[in-house]
């Protein structure tokens, strides 16, 4: 039976890590405008959300203290950023380091998460960077090359984590009871396989990635690290 507060601390918690890499790598290299750089760092918001929730999932699941509160500091840092952020004028962003207030304890406990479980890391490298990139098109990005890096990387992403999830059930999965391992990794590929392709519909199209499109990815790669997390416990 799926143990959902605990999967959903690590898919949580570690997806919105890497998503927050990216806006960050996005915010100092990306020669944003004034206009651009705010609305990037207004989505820092849906990260903090992803905080909050994992810092409730991990309390519910008698998770580490240490690991639950850094995931309540990086909430806290975040909500009170994006608080301030909101009483700027229009156009005005803060200074992008104060931001690590928030990523600093959402990374480390990523960190803390991959260093237990490394068959995780890709994992979290995909679903981070759907979510990444959903935001980046909430923000209404101009940088298109993000639009095509992003979903090439989520094809060696999803290859990567597959082939770990693979050698992970292998290596430990108790032969007996091979058959059950066998239907949960189907249900994590096949979530995997189809977000990873609907993320790629639009280059196929040559059209522009819709948020609408990008939020069920995301949520499908979200799902796929759930499941996945619940495979490997």
């Amino acid at each position: 039976m799926l143990n959902l507060y605990p999967s959903l601390f690590v898919a949580l918690s570690g997806s919105a890590a890497v998503a927050f890499l990216l806006q960050m790598v996005v915010l100092r290299h990306g020669e944003l405008c004034a206009g651009q750089r705010a609305r990037v760092q207004g989505q820092f918001t849906t990260i903090t959300s992803c905080a909050t929730l994992g810092a409730l999932c991990a309390f519910e699941a008698g998770q580490a203290f240490w690991q639950t509160g850094l995931l309540i500091v990086a909430a806290v840092m975040g909500w009170g950023m994006s608080w301030k952020l909101s009483k700027l004028r229009i156009k005005q962003s803060l200074d992008q380091n104060w931001w690590w207030l928030l990523g600093a304890p959402l990374c480390l406990n990523a960190l803390a998460v991959v260093v237990a479980n490394p068959f995780l890391l890709f994992a979290f490298a995909l679903s981070g960077a759907s979510l990444g990139h959903w935001l980046l098109v909430k923000a209404k990005h101009r940088l298109s090359a993000f639009d095509k890096i992003l979903p090439f990387a989520g094809i060696l992403f999803g290859m990567l984590s597959m082939s770990s999830a693979a050698l992970a059930l292998w290596l430990g999965a108790d032969r007996a009871a091979m058959a059950q391992y066998q239907q949960g990794f189907m249900i994590f590929a096949v979530l995997l396989l189809s977000s990873v392709l609907l993320w790629l519909l639009p280059m196929f199209r040559n059209i522009k990635p819709a948020a609408s499109a990008l939020v069920v990815v995301m949520l499908g790669t979200l799902a796929s690290t759930v499941q996945l997390q619940n495979l490997l416990s």
